[in-house]
């Protein structure tokens, strides 16, 4: 047998698959590991980045209408401290003086759509408009009564010095939405004489226009929904236009935030700032004027406004807070090709593992087995038997010895050529080989003699499948159309623990066995077939 034979048997097959499939394993395993942990890594950072970012955004916002409605406090307390000099000091011929100073206050300031006293009864007493750039007094017959309106009410409830803001709504006209709409914010203050009676109220109507400007232009660095919600949990500022201010019209009465997000509006309500993470993104929000409650002695005559910051787990940059094990197995999904990759090297590292091999195997073969036949040579053989013949002596077990030699092929190869000689030992051993045991083997000692090892054998049994072999020999050469008769001979020994023999004796028994035969066998041989 040739080791391209032997190299091309099923188990190396089955080895490069095996290597390839447990390589592409082993190295995917390892990629997925590494490239996790990276995605991860970069899953975490990037929802930091974002978190961080609409904090900022938010903090940002909450600064700036802080500082907005800080500017309308300080202007409270000026009209306010500015009306009690003029009542104080000059009555009611100061009338005409104080209207003038507010008209040049309101023209500068830009911001207040009107600025009232209303005296304890509810009646407006001094009024000043501002409309179209343009400030200007309100005439004594146009002046109002607004003892019923909420502020008012709401004004007479509050401390000396305290300042009250009313709910943050749209202007009406005889209980209809001004059109365009005018969002404002009424801030007042009560007045006190000398005798520290109540005279009325001061009211500035602040037209927060600036401040609803600037928040929406800020909130376009943020990756988010921005909204200002109220107290009731509806929306003052709205990317969708069509849900602000909706509590001002009975039919979108059920437009909020806290219907559109009821579970996340449960968590925002109860406190002042946090950022937290549900099922409909992130959401990010702080309220308004938390501190200046107790520095400012302001009074909400509402709870406070919220600023809110939402991003969607559905839009781009919500997209890495999802849950992190679809984000990275979809990502790994994406990048299939590198699995691709992986297969290639793991084949290309199989390749060269299954040529090792058959190159370690081939080594070892040309060391160990007769190349022509495929049998042990002599030295592999005698080493193998040693190893057994010491196992067996330890053990008190039997083994048996068959010694054989070709008969006549000095003969095949003067007349027919070496290649026939060759043949016919090949021939020979082809029929031996497939004739004994799993647990037999055979042992080429040189030229045309073989060994043939029964392990825990006796010598009887050892010469059933000798007679195994002579009778397929001899069915061979009937049907065989070779020039030439393939003949053995043989000799047995059995080794038997009581003997204590040597290996080389039981050799050497089993060789003079062989030539007895062999003697016996010559007398009447003919190796070629005269007829073919």
């Amino acid at each position: 047998m040739e080791y391209k034979e032997l190299a091309s048997y099923k188990p190396h097959k089955k080895i490069f698959f095996k290597n390839a499939v447990l390589f592409f394993l082993v190295l995917s395993l390892i990629f997925t590991i590494i490239y996790s942990i990276v995605q991860y890594s970069s899953i975490k950072s990037k929802r930091l980045i974002l978190n961080n970012k609409e904090t900022s955004i938010v903090d940002t916002e909450q600064s700036i209408m802080e500082r907005y409605i800080s500017s309308v406090l300080t202007d409270v307390k000026y009209i306010s401290e500015d009306y009690k000099v003029h009542q104080n000091y000059y009555g009611d011929k100061s009338e005409e003086e104080l209207v003038q100073e507010w008209i040049l206050f309101s023209k500068n300031k830009g911001i207040y759509d009107q600025i009232r006293f209303i005296d304890k009864n509810g009646m407006e007493k001094l009024r000043v408009d501002y409309s179209n750039g343009s400030p200007k007094t309100v005439p004594y017959n146009e002046l109002k009564y607004k003892g019923d309106k909420a502020y008012f009410k709401a004004a007479l409830d509050i401390n000396p010095g305290e300042i009250g803001i009313s709910k943050f709504d749209l202007n009406m006209e005889n209980n209809i939405v001004e059109t365009p709409i005018k969002p404002v914010i009424r801030f007042y203050t009560p007045i006190y004489d000398k005798a520290n009676n109540l005279s009325g109220i001061i009211v500035l109507n602040y037209s927060p226009k600036n401040l609803l400007r600037d928040f929406e232009k800020i909130s376009l660095n943020g990756e988010g929904e921005f909204f200002l919600i109220n107290s009731d949990g509806y929306y003052l500022i709205n990317k969708d236009k069509s849900k602000e201010w909706a509590f001002m019209y009975p039919e979108k009465k059920n437009i909020s935030f806290k219907n559109d997000f009821p579970e996340e509006w449960k968590t925002i309500f109860p406190s002042e700032a946090g950022q937290f993470q549900s099922k409909n993104g992130i959401f990010t929000y702080k309220d308004l004027l938390p501190l200046s409650l107790q520095q400012s002695k302001l009074v909400l005559s509402e709870g406070p406004f919220t600023i809110i910051s939402h991003v969607s787990i559905d839009s781009s940059a919500g997209y890495y807070n999802r849950n992190a094990l679809y984000i990275i197995a979809f990502s790994l999904f994406k990048n299939l090709y590198i699995f691709a990759v992986i297969a290639i090297i793991s084949i290309f590292i199989a390749v060269l593992i299954t040529l090792n091999k058959v190159s370690r195997e081939k080594i070892r073969y040309y060391a160990d087995y007769d190349v022509m036949t495929g049998v042990l040579n002599r030295r592999a053989g005698f080493n193998k038997l040693e190893e057994i013949f010491s196992k067996v002596k330890q053990d008190k077990m039997i083994i048996s010895i068959c010694f054989i030699d070709i008969n006549g092929l000095k003969e095949v190869n003067d007349n027919l050529g070496h290649d026939a000689g060759d043949e016919l030992i090949k021939a020979a051993v082809d029929v031996i080989t497939n004739s004994i045991r799993s647990t037999d083997f055979v042992v080429r000692l040189g030229g045309d003699e073989f060994l043939i090892i029964f392990p825990k054998t006796d010598e009887r049994t050892a010469e059933d499948i000798w007679d195994r072999i002579k009778n397929t020999l001899k069915h061979i050469n009937e049907e065989s159309k070779k020039p030439y008769l393939i003949s053995l001979s043989h000799g047995i020994t059995e080794f038997k623990p009581e003997t204590k023999s040597y290996l080389d004796d039981l050799i050497k028994e089993a060789d003079e066995k062989m030539y007895n035969e062999k003697r016996e066998i010559k007398k009447n041989l003919k190796i070629l077939r005269e007829n073919i």
